[in-house]
C-alpha cells in the first residue's frame, strides 16, 4: 500500500479507530517485559537456550512487523542510539578477525543482536507519550509481580531461594535479583505520585515501591543500593512537581527503613526468619500504603502539605532524614574516612576476609573480586587498547592472568569489558548507546502529554540500569537487559510530540526488516546447535550412537563451537574407541586453540592413546592458557 494511501486512510477513520491503533503499537514494548518476566523465573535466561528462542522469536516478529508495514517511523532524535547501535553491532562482528575466541564473539554479536531488536522496539514503539506512559507502567507492574514473588517466598520460609544470607532467588545471583525489584521502583514511586490517578490506586502503588524496596534489601546488593540511590535523586530531579514526588517517596521509604535492619543479616537464614522478615516487608508496605494513599487525600483536596507547600515542606522532611541517618551512621561506624579507608582496602586486597569490626551484613564490608576483575581488564586494555582481544572474549585473558580460583566470562562493568574486549571504540560506542538516551531525559522532561509522568519512572530505570551495568554483568541477563534496553530506546526520542504513529515508509521498514532476517539465519543454527548438544549429553546415558549423532549435526550447525566436539571426545573415550576421541580432541583445540578445557581433553586423549609425549605437550599448553586450573595442579 502507497504511503500517500496509508494517510489517507488514517485520516479518514474514526477517532475510536485511530485510538486502538495507537494503543496496540503501545503494546511491543510492553510484551518484551512479559518476557523478561518469564526469563526472570527461569533463571535469568543466561543460558543461550534460553535467551536465543527470545533473539529467534524477536527477529521474526521484526520481520512479520515490517513486511505487513506495522512498524512505526523512526524518528529524528533516535537517530544518534541507532547509529551508535549499529556501529557497535558492526565493530563486534568485524573483531571475529582478531578474536582470541572464535566461538565467544560469536555469541556475543548474536547476544548483541538480540539487545540491538530490543532497542529498536524501544525507538520505534515507545517514543510517544501514551506508548511511554504505558511501558512506564509495565515496568511498575514487573516490579510489582517480582516484589510479590519474592515475598511469597519469605512469607512460606522457602530457605532455598537465598545462598547464606543473601537472596538468590529465581535468578540465582543477588545482584540481579534485586535489579529486578529496583530498577522498576522508580516508576512505581512515579506513578504513586501521579496526582490525576485515585487515591486507593496510589496507595496500592505505595505499597509494591515499599515491598520491592524491602525485598530487594534481602539480596544485600551493594552495587544494587548505589545504582538505586542514583535512580531515585535522578527521578526527584526529572520530576517536575519534586515536592510531590519527594514526599511520595518519603512515604514509601520511611517504613521500610524502620524494618531495615531486620532483612538483612549475615548467618545462613532459617524458615523463620525468612518468615519474619517477608512479616516485616509486608507490614512495611502497607503502613507505606496507608501514608501514600492519605498523601493523594490531602492532595486532592488541596491540605497541607500541599497547596504550593509540598516543595518546602518535602525539602524540610527530607533533611530532618538525612540528617537522622548520617548521625546513626556515625554512631555505627565512627569516623567516616576511617570507615571509608577500611573498605578500599578490604576492596583492593586478594582474597580478604570482612573486618571484625565491620557491619552484620554484606554491605558493611568492602569485600569483592572486581578489583581483580577490573585489574586483568586493564591491563588486557594496556596490551591492545585499540582492537581489544575480541567482543565477549574476556574469559581468555582472565584465566590466563587471574589472581583467583573463579571462573567469570565477564568483567562485571560496561566499561571494563568494553575497554578490555573491544578497545577504545567499543567504549565509544557502548557510551552512545548508554549515556545518549540519559541525555535526552531534559528534552522528555518539557514533552508534551504525559511525557513528565513517563519520563519520571522511565528515566530513573534508565538511570538505575546504566550504573548497576557500571559495576555488574546485567548485558548477560537477559531478564534484565531487557527492561534496561527497551527503557534506554523509550528515552531517546527525547519527548517525541507525535501521540499517533506514523507507520513508517519502505525503506525504513526494508532497513529493519534485513537485519532482522539475518539475525534470524545466524541464531536458528546456533540455537539448533545447542540443543542438539544438550541431546546429546542426555542421550549418552542409554545411547552411544545417538549421542554422537546429535553431537555430529551440533559441530555442522555452528562452525565455531567447540564444545559438541569435547563432549564427543569425552563420550568417545568413555567408549573405547580412543582414535575418534583423539581427533575430536584435536578437532575442539584447532576450532578453540585458547580454549584451556579443549586442550585438558586433548591431553586425556593423548594419554589414552598412548602418546605421553605429546600429553604432556597439551598440559603445558593448558597450562599456559589457565595456571589456576585445580585440574592442573598435579599434573
Amino acid at each position: 500500500m502507497a504511503s500517500a494511501a496509508r494517510a489517507s486512510i488514517a485520516r479518514s477513520a474514526p477517532d475510536t479507530a485511530r485510538f486502538i491503533a495507537a494503543a496496540a503499537f503501545a503494546i511491543p514494548p510492553v510484551m518484551l517485559l512479559g518476557v523478561a518476566c518469564g526469563l526472570a523465573f527461569r533463571g535469568g535466561g543466561v543460558a543461550p537456550l534460553q535467551w536465543q528462542p527470545v533473539a529467534l522469536g524477536l527477529g521474526a516478529c521484526l520481520v512479520v512487523l515490517s513486511v505487513v508495514g506495522a512498524v512505526p517511523a523512526l524518528q529524528r532524535p533516535a537517530l544518534p542510539m541507532l547509529a551508535g547501535l549499529s556501529a557497535l553491532l558492526a565493530w563486534s562482528a568485524v573483531s571475529f578477525a582478531w578474536t582470541v575466541s572464535r566461538e565467544a564473539t560469536f555469541e556475543h554479536v548474536l547476544r548483541l543482536g538480540m539487545l540491538f531488536a530490543v532497542a529498536v522496539v524501544g525507538l520505534a514503539y515507545a517514543a510517544r507519550p501514551r506508548a511511554a506512559l504505558v511501558l512506564a507502567a509495565g515496568l511498575a507492574v514487573f516490579g510489582a509481580v517480582m516484589a510479590s514473588a519474592i515475598e511469597i517466598k519469605l512469607l512460606a520460609g522457602n530457605t532455598d531461594a537465598f545462598i547464606g544470607s543473601r537472596l538468590s532467588w529465581p535468578i540465582n545471583y543477588a545482584n540481579a535479583d534485586a535489579a529486578l525489584v529496583w530498577l522498576p521502583l522508580p516508576a512505581l514511586v512515579a506513578l504513586a505520585a501521579a496526582q490525576p490517578l485515585r487515591p486507593l490506586v496510589r496507595g496500592a502503588l505505595g505499597l509494591f515501591a515499599a515491598l520491592a524496596l524491602a525485598v530487594g534489601l534481602t539480596a544485600q546488593s551493594r552495587g544494587g543500593a548505589i545504582a538505586l540511590a542514583a535512580a531515585l535523586v535522578a527521578s526527584a530531579a526529572i520530576a517536575r512537581d519534586r515536592g510531590r514526588f519527594a514526599l511520595t517517596l518519603l512515604a514509601s521509604v520511611a517504613p521500610v527503613a524502620a524494618i531495615a535492619p531486620r532483612m538483612v543479616g549475615t548467618d545462613p537464614v532459617s524458615a523463620s526468619v525468612l518468615r519474619d522478615r517477608g512479616l516485616a516487608a509486608l507490614v512495611a508496605g502497607v503502613l507505606a500504603a496507608a501514608l501514600v494513599c492519605g498523601l493523594a487525600m490531602l492532595d486532592r483536596r488541596e491540605r497541607f502539605p500541599f497547596r504550593g507547600r509540598e516543595a518546602r515542606v518535602a525539602t524540610a522532611a527530607w533533611a530532618l532524614v538525612l540528617v537522622l541517618a548520617a548521625g546513626a551512621f556515625l554512631a555505627a561506624t565512627g569516623r567516616p574516612d576511617t570507615w571509608i579507608s577500611a573498605r578500599w582496602d578490604e576492596f583492593t586486597k586478594v582474597n580478604a576476609a570482612p573486618q571484625s569490626g565491620s557491619d552484620a551484613s554484606h554491605f558493611g564490608t568492602g569485600v569483592s573480586n572486581r578489583y581483580d576483575y577490573w585489574s586483568v581488564s586493564w591491563r588486557t586494555f594496556e596490551d591492545d587498547p585499540i582492537q581489544g582481544v575480541g567482543a565477549g572474549a574476556f574469559s581468555v585473558p582472565w584465566f590466563r592472568s587471574r589472581s583467583i580460583d573463579e571462573n567469570v566470562t565477564d568483567p562485571h562493568s560496561w566499561q571494563a569489558g568494553a575497554l578490555a574486549e573491544t578497545g577504545l571504540i567499543g567504549l565509544a560506542l557502548v557510551a552512545v548507546i548508554l549515556l545518549f538516551p540519559l541525555a535526552r531525559i531534559k528534552g522528555a522532561r518539557a514533552g508534551p502529554g504525559v511525557w513528565p509522568i513517563a519520563v519520571v519512572g522511565l528515566g530513573g530505570a534508565g538511570v538505575y540500569f546504566v550504573t548497576q551495568a557500571s559495576v555488574d554483568w546485567l548485558f548477560r541477563i537477559p531478564a534484565v537487559a531487557i527492561p534496561g534496553f527497551v527503557v534506554l530506546g523509550a528515552l531517546a526520542t527525547g519527548g517525541s510530540d507525535q501521540d499517533e504513529p506514523a507507520l513508517a515508509g519502505r525503506v525504513q521498514r526494508a532497513m529493519l526488516a534485513a537485519p532482522a532476517l539475518l539475525a534470524v539465519a545466524f541464531v536458528t543454527p546456533a540455537y539448533l546447535s545447542n540443543a542438539a548438544a544438550n541431546r546429546a549429553e542426555i542421550e549418552a546415558a542409554t545411547s552411544t550412537d545417538d549421542a554422537l549423532k546429535e553431537l555430529d549435526s551440533a559441530a555442522q550447525l555452528n562452525p565455531f563451537s567447540a564444545e559438541p566436539l569435547l563432549i564427543r571426545s569425552t563420550i568417545l573415550q568413555l567408549d573405547g574407541d580412543r582414535q575418534a576421541a583423539l581427533d575430536a580432541a584435536k578437532d575442539a583445540t584447532v576450532r578453540a586453540p585458547r580454549n584451556w578445557a579443549a586442550w585438558v581433553v586433548l591431553a586425556e586423549a593423548r594419554r589414552a592413546a598412548a602418546d605421553p609425549a605429546e600429553a604432556e605437550a597439551a598440559v603445558l599448553r593448558a597450562k599456559a592458557l589457565n595456571p589456576r586450573a585445580p585440574q592442573l595442579q598435579d599434573k
